[in-house]
């Protein structure tokens, strides 16, 4: 009997459960420190800002590191993890890579991810 491969992504049912607590943490490409002035992290506070407006949820903490930053949020009923990570993650990643690309153009070389089909793709 051979069995299926197990998926590469993880499902939690408890990810999505009414009044569940998270605690989560979010790196930046290959841990490099991208969040050691006020630039970055202002992004992040606005992005939160942004996404608790969105799709509501309880802050508890969180602290910006810089190569990371730790989270601890409690979605309110009928609000997506997935939805909450989303808008705080990708308008981050869209403001970093517009401010690079506008100001610092040769930084883009450190946010560099070339895929096995040679495309890169810039990442935060």
């Amino acid at each position: 009997m051979v069995l299926p491969m197990p998926s590469t992504r993880i499902h939690r049912k408890a990810w999505d459960s009414d009044w569940a607590v998270h605690c989560l943490t979010f790196s930046t490409f290959r841990r490099q420190p991208f969040f050691p002035g006020t630039q970055a992290a202002d992004c992040f506070l606005h992005a939160l800002a942004d996404a608790r407006q969105a799709c509501p949820f309880h802050l508890f903490a969180y602290v910006i590191m810089p190569e990371h930053v730790h989270v601890v949020l409690q979605a309110l009923p009928g609000v997506a993890m997935r939805t909450i990570l989303w808008r705080l993650k990708r308008p981050v990643t869209s403001a970093a890579l517009d401010w690079v690309a506008q100001r610092r153009p040769d930084f883009l070389a450190r946010m560099a991810d070339v895929q096995p089909s040679g495309k890169v793709a810039h990442r935060f």
